[in-house]
């Protein structure tokens, strides 16, 4: 392929990409299209928030999960490797907490101005249809039972308007071109909406009547010679027997105005620091440029992580030079990070399938089992730890820690009643005070009490 059909193609793909942005805003023409484009709009905003906030909460059981899988496994050193990833978990969750939350007050308020834009269109839209225009019943200003004068006139204390329910068919719906997918900032940089004579302004078309002295023998003309028909006019009317008005329309005609939403160079958005009451269409164009510049993103799945990404990262090498020390203090993560790398390699290597195997689908792929007196209560590690009992689960398994001298050894679990508490034997004369009871776990078979294997 030469250079010129590589222009070719550039100058073609720019066209069809041009070609398609802001679609969706052009297709407003009337209020029930603009009300589909502001419910989409801020659906579009609602659900970015949604995603981020359930992809979260996924994030979190997967964290509790591992918080307590370090109770559940029966090997000292994958307990400290689950510790660590709840430890890890928990710091990436709250950091990702946090700027969710600040990015989606900014969404949630422009889809909160959007939806009241969609009501209030609505509503317009109800009072602007065509409906039955009613005079009532006029009297005649000099008190007179009839007009026999040039200056009377016609006094009309309630004229009204009925309408029927006004809906928006599915004729109407503009569903190939307004669409989730045009809503992105890459499809759309300019809104247009109805121009705010539509929601604010109501026209009255009428015309008024008014002739010399009618007749004397016509004394009587329609509510006494003043005209009450609102909806066509009398044969007679503008002659000279009547006089009054006739009301032809109710309603104003929609029409449209554009607005950017793009940033001005300084990166701000339209109107950001305007200390002035905005148009609805320019109080909209900020709020909408206003979250897309919060930059909200879905967390990316905690379950995802492996091996390989924890070798290189950072942050959970600091934690892991807390956790995976085998008593002989902390490690520096600047000076120590060969052995470092070297713990982390030993705990989750050798690869990135042994870590999912062991971490990721270790708390699905098996069922546990437990009883508070009578009380039953059974599950995988994610159903336990995030369930109506994770207190329970995760108090009882605590409860079963072993202990060493009268120490905690807050990362080696209880497998049986049976298992040693430091007697009065030959290992338990290995404890000083300077070095806690490290008693092993026979390998004679024991019985795991009250879970399921």
């Amino acid at each position: 392929m030469n250079s010129a059909q590589v222009f070719a193609l550039l100058y073609m793909a720019t066209v069809m990409a041009a070609g398609t942005k802001n679609k969706a805003s052009e297709a407003v023409s009337d209020p029930c299209s603009e009300i589909q484009f502001d419910e989409q709009l801020a659906a579009y905003f609602e659900n970015e928030v949604s995603a981020a906030k359930h992809q979260l909460e996924a994030n979190k059981n997967v964290q509790r999960s591992w918080n307590l899988l370090q109770y559940l496994v029966m090997d000292n050193l994958k307990s400290k490797a689950a510790a660590a990833l709840a430890a890890y978990g928990s710091v990436v969750n709250i950091r990702e907490e946090n700027t969710i939350n600040a990015a989606s007050q900014k969404l949630l308020a422009a889809a909160k101005l959007l939806r009241q834009r969609a009501a209030n269109v609505s509503a317009a839209f109800q009072l602007q249809s065509g409906g039955e225009i009613k005079l009532g019943t006029p009297d005649i200003d000099n008190g007179a039972k009839s007009i026999t004068q040039a200056d009377a006139g016609c006094n009309y204390d309630a004229i009204t308007k009925s309408v029927a329910t006004a809906r928006c068919d599915a004729t109407q719906r503009k569903t190939d071109t307004i669409t989730a997918a045009a809503m992105s900032a890459e499809t759309l940089d300019t809104i247009q909406l109805l121009t705010p004579a539509y929601t604010t302004t109501i026209a009255i078309k009428a015309s008024a009547y008014s002739k010399g002295t009618p007749a004397s023998s016509h004394t009587t003309y329609t509510f006494n010679n003043c005209q009450d028909t609102g909806g066509s006019a009398s044969a007679t009317l503008g002659a000279t027997h009547a006089l009054g008005i006739h009301v032809k329309a109710v309603g104003t005609a929609p029409a449209t105005e554009k607005t950017t939403l793009k940033p001005t160079s300084d990166n701000k958005c339209p109107d950001e620091d305007s200390q002035t009451e905005l148009t609805p269409i320019k109080n909209l164009a900020r709020a909408i440029c206003l979250a897309r510049q919060a930059k909200l993103t879905t967390p990316r799945p905690l379950s995802a992580v492996g091996y390989t990404e924890l070798q290189k990262n950072e942050e959970f090498k600091a934690i892991a030079s807390i956790f995976l020390t085998n008593g002989e203090g902390q490690l520096d993560p600047e000076k120590d990070k060969q052995q470092i790398n070297e713990l982390i390699k030993e705990t989750y290597g050798p690869n990135d399938e042994h870590f999912r195997k062991s971490y990721v689908e270790a708390l699905d792929n098996k069922k546990w089992e437990f009883k508070i007196i009578k009380n039953k209560i059974e599950g995988s590690v994610t159903e336990l730890a995030n369930g109506e009992n994770a207190a329970l689960a995760l108090a009882y398994y605590a409860s079963k820690m072993k202990t060493g001298c009268g120490k905690p050894s807050a990362h080696t679990p209880i497998i049986s009643n049976e298992v040693e508490k430091c007697k009065e034997d030959t290992e338990k004369d290995k404890c000083t005070e300077d070095k806690d009871c490290e008693h092993k776990v026979k390998a004679s078979p024991l019985w795991l009490a009250f879970f399921l294997f």
